[in-house]
Protein backbone atom coordinates (compact mmCIF):
# COMPACT_ATOMS: atom_id res chain seq x y z
CA UNK A 1 0.00 0.00 0.00
CA UNK A 2 1.05 3.65 -0.81
CA UNK A 3 0.04 6.55 -0.38
CA UNK A 4 0.81 10.20 -1.04
CA UNK A 5 3.79 11.57 1.34
CA UNK A 6 1.76 14.76 1.20
CA UNK A 7 -0.55 13.24 4.00
CA UNK A 8 0.74 13.60 7.28
CA UNK A 9 -0.59 11.40 10.02
CA UNK A 10 0.06 12.26 13.94
CA UNK A 11 0.43 9.91 16.33
CA UNK A 12 -0.34 10.99 20.23
CA UNK A 13 0.67 8.15 22.84
CA UNK A 14 2.38 8.83 25.97
CA UNK A 15 3.84 4.90 25.16
CA UNK A 16 6.76 4.94 23.41
CA UNK A 17 6.40 1.47 22.10
CA UNK A 18 3.28 1.89 20.72
CA UNK A 19 4.45 5.41 19.19
CA UNK A 20 7.51 3.03 17.07
CA UNK A 21 5.03 0.31 16.44
CA UNK A 22 2.68 2.89 14.91
CA UNK A 23 5.54 4.96 13.52
CA UNK A 24 6.94 2.48 11.43
CA UNK A 25 3.50 0.40 10.07
CA UNK A 26 2.60 3.69 8.54
CA UNK A 27 5.71 5.15 7.34
CA UNK A 28 6.33 1.63 5.66
CA UNK A 29 2.69 2.10 3.75
CA UNK A 30 4.08 5.77 2.74
CA UNK A 31 2.73 7.77 5.08
CA UNK A 32 4.77 10.85 6.81
CA UNK A 33 4.60 10.83 10.67
CA UNK A 34 5.19 13.23 13.42
CA UNK A 35 4.72 12.16 17.12
CA UNK A 36 3.78 13.67 20.18
CA UNK A 37 3.23 12.01 24.04
CA UNK A 38 1.00 14.00 25.64
CA UNK A 39 -2.33 16.14 24.86
CA UNK A 40 -0.61 19.27 25.08
CA UNK A 41 2.10 19.09 22.92
CA UNK A 42 -0.06 17.49 20.34
CA UNK A 43 -2.72 20.44 20.22
CA UNK A 44 0.80 23.18 19.39
CA UNK A 45 1.82 20.84 16.66
CA UNK A 46 -1.47 20.81 15.31
CA UNK A 47 -1.66 24.25 15.25
CA UNK A 48 1.55 25.40 14.24
CA UNK A 49 1.61 22.13 11.51
CA UNK A 50 -2.36 20.68 10.75
CA UNK A 51 -1.60 17.03 10.34
CA UNK A 52 -3.78 15.45 7.61
CA UNK A 53 -4.77 12.59 10.31
CA UNK A 54 -4.60 12.52 14.16
CA UNK A 55 -4.06 8.91 15.42
CA UNK A 56 -4.82 9.81 19.42
CA UNK A 57 -4.92 7.89 22.83
CA UNK A 58 -7.60 8.04 25.16
CA UNK A 59 -5.37 7.06 28.48
CA UNK A 60 -2.87 9.78 28.85
CA UNK A 61 -1.25 10.66 31.58
CA UNK A 62 -2.05 14.50 32.31
CA UNK A 63 -4.94 15.59 29.53
CA UNK A 64 -6.64 12.89 28.30
CA UNK A 65 -7.87 11.95 24.78
CA UNK A 66 -11.34 12.91 25.53
CA UNK A 67 -10.22 16.73 26.28
CA UNK A 68 -7.86 16.44 23.70
CA UNK A 69 -9.83 16.40 21.13
CA UNK A 70 -12.03 18.36 22.43
CA UNK A 71 -10.21 21.38 22.08
CA UNK A 72 -9.08 20.36 18.81
CA UNK A 73 -12.60 20.93 17.66
CA UNK A 74 -13.09 23.81 19.30
CA UNK A 75 -10.14 25.81 17.53
CA UNK A 76 -11.06 26.50 14.41
CA UNK A 77 -7.47 25.85 12.76
CA UNK A 78 -7.63 22.02 13.80
CA UNK A 79 -11.66 21.25 13.87
CA UNK A 80 -11.60 19.90 10.58
CA UNK A 81 -8.84 16.96 11.18
CA UNK A 82 -9.86 13.75 11.29
CA UNK A 83 -9.29 11.88 14.71
CA UNK A 84 -9.26 7.97 15.30
CA UNK A 85 -8.72 7.32 18.98
CA UNK A 86 -7.03 4.20 19.95
CA UNK A 87 -8.04 2.41 23.09
CA UNK A 88 -8.04 -0.45 25.35
CA UNK A 89 -11.48 0.21 26.85
CA UNK A 90 -14.03 -2.01 25.25
CA UNK A 91 -17.12 -0.37 26.87
CA UNK A 92 -20.00 1.27 24.82
CA UNK A 93 -20.00 4.13 27.01
CA UNK A 94 -16.45 5.01 26.37
CA UNK A 95 -16.98 4.84 22.73
CA UNK A 96 -19.81 7.05 22.49
CA UNK A 97 -17.91 9.66 24.81
CA UNK A 98 -15.01 9.39 22.03
CA UNK A 99 -17.15 10.24 19.27
CA UNK A 100 -19.25 12.90 20.72
CA UNK A 101 -15.63 14.45 22.03
CA UNK A 102 -15.19 15.15 17.75
CA UNK A 103 -13.61 11.59 16.89
CA UNK A 104 -14.72 9.81 13.47
CA UNK A 105 -13.48 5.91 14.51
CA UNK A 106 -11.68 4.05 17.10
CA UNK A 107 -9.01 1.67 16.98
CA UNK A 108 -8.90 -1.10 20.13
CA UNK A 109 -5.73 -1.70 21.60
CA UNK A 110 -3.67 -4.17 21.39
CA UNK A 111 -3.26 -3.32 17.33
CA UNK A 112 -4.08 -5.51 14.53
CA UNK A 113 -1.87 -3.98 11.63
CA UNK A 114 -4.00 -4.51 9.04
CA UNK A 115 -7.45 -2.89 10.85
CA UNK A 116 -4.84 -0.03 12.19
CA UNK A 117 -3.71 0.48 7.79
CA UNK A 118 -7.38 0.09 6.80
CA UNK A 119 -9.35 2.44 8.59
CA UNK A 120 -6.64 5.16 8.26
CA UNK A 121 -6.87 4.68 4.60
CA UNK A 122 -10.61 5.17 4.65
CA UNK A 123 -10.68 8.31 7.17
CA UNK A 124 -7.50 9.91 4.85
CA UNK A 125 -9.98 8.89 1.46
CA UNK A 126 -13.39 10.44 2.97
CA UNK A 127 -11.28 13.35 3.91
CA UNK A 128 -9.86 14.12 0.51
CA UNK A 129 -13.36 13.35 -0.91
CA UNK A 130 -15.30 16.17 1.43
CA UNK A 131 -12.55 18.37 0.55
CA UNK A 132 -13.19 17.60 -3.25
CA UNK A 133 -16.77 18.15 -2.53
CA UNK A 134 -16.19 21.48 -0.55
CA UNK A 135 -13.75 22.79 -3.96
CA UNK A 136 -16.80 21.66 -6.12
CA UNK A 137 -19.56 23.82 -4.15
CA UNK A 138 -16.93 26.85 -3.65
CA UNK A 139 -16.68 26.47 -7.28
CA UNK A 140 -20.00 26.21 -8.09
CA UNK A 141 -20.86 29.00 -6.17
CA UNK A 142 -18.71 30.92 -8.25
CA UNK A 143 -19.63 30.24 -10.91
CA UNK A 144 -23.29 30.93 -9.85
CA UNK A 145 -22.48 34.17 -9.56
CA UNK A 146 -20.59 34.82 -11.97
CA UNK A 147 -23.67 33.62 -14.00
CA UNK A 148 -26.02 36.08 -11.80
CA UNK A 149 -23.27 38.84 -12.42
CA UNK A 150 -23.46 38.08 -16.40
CA UNK A 151 -27.54 38.49 -16.18
CA UNK A 152 -27.83 41.49 -14.62
CA UNK A 153 -25.50 42.61 -17.70
CA UNK A 154 -27.90 41.49 -19.86
CA UNK A 155 -30.77 43.03 -18.30
CA UNK A 156 -28.76 46.82 -17.88
CA UNK A 157 -28.00 46.10 -21.74
CA UNK A 158 -31.63 45.74 -22.46
CA UNK A 159 -32.75 48.41 -20.50
CA UNK A 160 -30.78 51.06 -22.05
CA UNK A 161 -31.38 49.50 -25.47
CA UNK A 162 -34.88 50.12 -24.00
CA UNK A 163 -34.28 53.58 -23.15
CA UNK A 164 -32.24 54.24 -26.20
CA UNK A 165 -35.04 53.80 -28.25
CA UNK A 166 -37.25 55.77 -26.32
CA UNK A 167 -34.57 58.85 -25.80
CA UNK A 168 -35.01 58.50 -30.19
CA UNK A 169 -38.35 58.68 -30.18
CA UNK A 170 -38.98 61.63 -27.95
CA UNK A 171 -36.12 63.45 -29.78
CA UNK A 172 -37.71 63.25 -33.11
CA UNK A 173 -41.09 64.24 -31.77
CA UNK A 174 -39.57 67.07 -30.62
CA UNK A 175 -37.49 68.01 -33.48
CA UNK A 176 -40.58 69.36 -35.42
CA UNK A 177 -42.30 71.80 -33.31
CA UNK A 178 -38.79 72.86 -31.99
CA UNK A 179 -38.11 73.43 -36.08
CA UNK A 180 -41.11 75.45 -36.73
CA UNK A 181 -40.56 77.52 -32.79
CA UNK A 182 -36.88 78.12 -34.45
CA UNK A 183 -38.43 80.03 -37.58
CA UNK A 184 -40.93 81.55 -36.34
CA UNK A 185 -38.53 83.41 -33.78
CA UNK A 186 -36.25 84.63 -36.58
CA UNK A 187 -39.12 85.94 -38.97
CA UNK A 188 -40.42 87.66 -35.97
CA UNK A 189 -36.97 89.25 -35.25
CA UNK A 190 -36.92 90.38 -38.51
CA UNK A 191 -40.53 91.76 -38.40
CA UNK A 192 -39.72 93.93 -35.30
CA UNK A 193 -36.42 94.68 -37.35
CA UNK A 194 -38.26 96.12 -40.21
CA UNK A 195 -40.90 97.84 -38.12
CA UNK A 196 -38.12 99.52 -36.21
CA UNK A 197 -36.98 100.77 -39.74
CA UNK A 198 -40.33 102.29 -40.81
CA UNK A 199 -40.66 103.92 -37.54
CA UNK A 200 -37.69 105.95 -37.70
CA UNK A 201 -37.98 106.31 -41.30
CA UNK A 202 -38.53 110.03 -42.46
CA UNK A 203 -40.70 109.39 -45.31
CA UNK A 204 -43.31 108.14 -42.84
CA UNK A 205 -46.52 109.30 -44.32
CA UNK A 206 -48.85 108.83 -40.75
CA UNK A 207 -49.71 111.80 -38.89
CA UNK A 208 -46.92 112.79 -36.72
CA UNK A 209 -46.78 110.68 -33.63
CA UNK A 210 -46.57 112.35 -29.55
CA UNK A 211 -43.15 111.82 -28.50
CA UNK A 212 -45.03 109.61 -25.64
CA UNK A 213 -46.52 107.62 -28.29
CA UNK A 214 -43.19 106.95 -30.53
CA UNK A 215 -41.02 106.90 -26.88
CA UNK A 216 -44.15 103.69 -26.28
CA UNK A 217 -44.18 102.81 -29.41
CA UNK A 218 -39.99 101.91 -29.34
CA UNK A 219 -40.11 100.45 -25.84
CA UNK A 220 -42.95 98.05 -26.69
CA UNK A 221 -41.01 97.24 -30.13
CA UNK A 222 -37.89 96.32 -28.26
CA UNK A 223 -38.98 94.05 -25.70
CA UNK A 224 -40.82 92.39 -28.27
CA UNK A 225 -37.37 91.89 -30.13
CA UNK A 226 -35.57 90.88 -26.99
CA UNK A 227 -38.57 88.00 -26.25
CA UNK A 228 -38.35 86.56 -29.82
CA UNK A 229 -34.79 86.66 -29.58
CA UNK A 230 -34.65 84.75 -26.24
CA UNK A 231 -37.23 82.26 -27.98
CA UNK A 232 -34.81 81.73 -30.46
CA UNK A 233 -31.78 81.38 -28.49
CA UNK A 234 -33.81 78.67 -26.29
CA UNK A 235 -34.91 77.18 -29.32
CA UNK A 236 -31.54 76.45 -30.87
CA UNK A 237 -30.47 74.94 -26.91
CA UNK A 238 -33.01 72.77 -27.07
CA UNK A 239 -32.18 71.41 -30.69
CA UNK A 240 -28.27 71.10 -29.29
CA UNK A 241 -30.01 69.02 -26.76
CA UNK A 242 -32.16 67.15 -28.68
CA UNK A 243 -28.80 66.43 -31.42
CA UNK A 244 -27.18 64.86 -28.38
CA UNK A 245 -29.93 62.75 -26.98
CA UNK A 246 -30.61 61.26 -30.52
CA UNK A 247 -26.54 60.42 -31.21
CA UNK A 248 -26.65 58.85 -27.65
CA UNK A 249 -29.16 56.55 -28.55
CA UNK A 250 -27.65 55.45 -31.48
CA UNK A 251 -24.78 54.69 -29.80
CA UNK A 252 -23.39 51.34 -29.10
CA UNK A 253 -24.82 49.96 -25.09
CA UNK A 254 -22.48 50.56 -22.79
CA UNK A 255 -19.87 53.02 -24.60
CA UNK A 256 -19.74 56.29 -22.83
CA UNK A 257 -21.06 59.13 -24.87
CA UNK A 258 -20.44 63.03 -23.54
CA UNK A 259 -23.85 64.55 -24.01
CA UNK A 260 -24.40 68.18 -23.63
CA UNK A 261 -27.42 68.76 -21.42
Amino acid sequence: MTESTSEVILIVDDNPTNLAILSQALRDSGWSIRVAMDGESAIQQAMRNPPTLILLDILMSGMDGFETCRQLKSNEKTQDIPVIFMTALSDVQHRIKGLEAGAVDYITKPFEQSEVLARVTVHLRLRNLSQALEQQTVERTAAYDQLKQTQRKLIQAEKMVALGEMVAGVAHELCNPLDLINSLSLLSIDLVENLEQVLSSSSLKLDPLQPEQKLQIEESLGNLKRNCQEVQQSGQRANTIIQSMLTHSRSEVGQKQETDI
